[in-house]
């Protein structure tokens, strides 16, 4: 994982385009342009949420991208280090695993028409995962974000709300309420123990160093300003 970059003490997230990425993410971000296909709005959205979500892993402790696919819907391979709650044994033990890998697909028809919850991300490893949010392994442990996400949401939204539902900050446990419960069983499991939520409280971006003035660089995304 390479070192987070020192940021301004007043960066927010809406800075990331403006990130200059180390050689490793501009690598990432150069193989996926060459693969970019599409109308020119899409190529335009999908170069500039690629480029964010580098600019993130790049900045945040949290992300290591390990596949960046542009040719169709917008592919995002990833780890996340944060705990994920298991039970592969309903009887045995509650287990955490430290990192979480995951598969994010945007499809082009997200920019225009709200999306269920349900269409975003599929959590690929630990397998039986016990988070109410996410589907059984039969099911491919596809991960609710809510009832619905707005047209256009972005995609480091979308990662936020993936860790927030990993360590069980944002959670929903009423199996008849249609804002994202996946296991039902998990759901009653958690009312039934409350003390195990949530699983983490640090931010997301917790540990980022900050400084008072970053200096000036062009980024790749000018180049397709």
């Amino acid at each position: 994982m390479s070192t987070p970059a020192a940021l301004n003490a007043d960066f927010d997230l809406t800075q990331l385009a403006r990130v200059p990425l180390d050689p490793l993410h501009v690598g990432l971000w150069q193989r996926a342009l060459a693969m970019c296909h599409g109308s020119p709005i899409w190529q335009s959205r999908k170069r500039s949420e690629a480029y964010e979500v580098l600019a993130l892993a790049q900045v945040s402790r949290r992300l290591i991208v390990l596949g960046l696919d542009l040719r169709g819907p917008l592919r995002v391979h990833f780890r996340m280090r944060a705990p994920v709650p298991c039970l592969p044994d309903r009887q045995g033990e509650l287990q955490i695993a430290p990192w979480a890998e995951l598969g994010l697909c945007y499809a082009e028809s997200a920019l225009v028409e709200p999306q269920p919850g349900y269409n975003f991300i599929c959590l690929l490893h630990p397998w039986h995962a016990w988070i109410p949010n996410v589907a059984s392994p039969e099911f491919g442990q596809r991960l609710c974000l809510g009832p619905q996400l707005p047209a256009g949401t972005r995609l480091r939204e979308i990662i936020f709300l993936t860790y927030q539902a990993l360590t069980l900050a944002s959670v929903q446990f009423n199996p008849f309420d249609p804002a994202g419960v996946m296991n039902a069983a998990a759901a009653e499991w958690y009312q039934r123990n409350p003390g195990k939520i949530p699983l983490r409280t640090e931010p997301f971006l917790a540990g980022v160093e900050t400084m008072r003035s970053a200096p000036a660089a062009a980024t790749p995304q000018t180049a397709n300003a």
